[in-house]
């Protein structure tokens, strides 16, 4: 419960002092070295390769001669 209410007092600081904790978590170095990080976004392009397996027709299926053929030896 603290936690909130520390949460809501911050929120309400930030609006009528011009956000001064926004500004002084952004000053810190490890913050600014991944803010680019952080404002990444997405790709929204389709992936190159489909990764499901193509699924094989009964037509392009070897003849039983062939696969017998091939079991036996």
């Amino acid at each position: 419960m603290a936690h909130h209410q520390g949460m809501s007092l911050t929120a309400i600081c930030n609006v009528l002092h011009d956000y001064p904790f926004q500004r002084w978590f952004h000053a810190k170095r490890i913050v600014q070295a991944s803010e680019l990080i952080l404002n990444e976004k997405p790709l929204r392009a389709r992936p190159i390769a489909d990764v499901q397996p193509r699924r094989v027709q009964n037509s392009e299926r070897q003849p039983a001669a062939v696969t017998d053929a091939v079991s036996a030896g």
